[in-house]
């Protein structure tokens, strides 16, 4: 007993460093949630990225055929100061029980790390509002990538998540 109460100690203080690792390299995502929408407002100098119809990252909790997905996209011009905003909606969570590990889902941009989120177990079925501030060097006039990709608890399980609609647009 109490050998299984350490061990339980121990991966939790193991989630949380690695949460405050993974959360150093990169601004923090802000969400709130955005019960109904269906499309990000527009706004003047947006640019939307080519998400044709939805797509889930993973594509399951357990054993997942794909846990990544790529977007390319053009800028004509780079937005200073930018922001990346986009909607997630839980489909499944990696842990069915709050303050247990969970995965999570990153977004690169041409390579770099620019923010990680959770949704956790409260936000089976809900829509967010996902937005990140992108530094001045991740982006650059012409192609440019953006990478969701979804990493797993430490019980080797995926949260899976819906991204329905990705712009660009400047963070002013």
């Amino acid at each position: 007993m109490v050998n299984s109460r350490r061990a339980r100690a121990v991966s939790m203080a193991i989630v949380l460093t690695l949460g405050a690792v993974l959360a150093s390299g990169c601004g923090a995502a802000k969400m709130e949630q955005a019960a109904g929408m269906m499309e990000l407002p527009r706004q003047t100098g947006d640019i939307k990225l080519p998400v044709d119809s939805p797509f889930q990252i993973a594509s399951a909790r357990r054993n997942p055929s794909t846990i990544a997905s790529t977007l390319t996209f053009q800028l004509p011009v780079v937005p200073n100061p930018a922001k990346l905003e986009m909607l997630v909606t839980g489909i499944d969570s990696a842990c069915p029980l709050a303050g247990q590990p969970q995965g999570a889902t990153s977004l690169l941009v041409n390579g770099r790390e620019v923010t990680s989120f959770t949704l956790g177990p409260s936000g089976i079925g809900l829509t967010y509002r996902v937005t990140a501030d992108l530094e001045p060097t991740v982006l650059k006039p012409g192609s440019n990538t953006l990478v969701l990709k979804g990493a797993p608890c430490t019980l080797g399980l995926f949260e899976v998540v819906k991204i329905s609609d990705v712009v660009v647009r400047s963070a002013r």
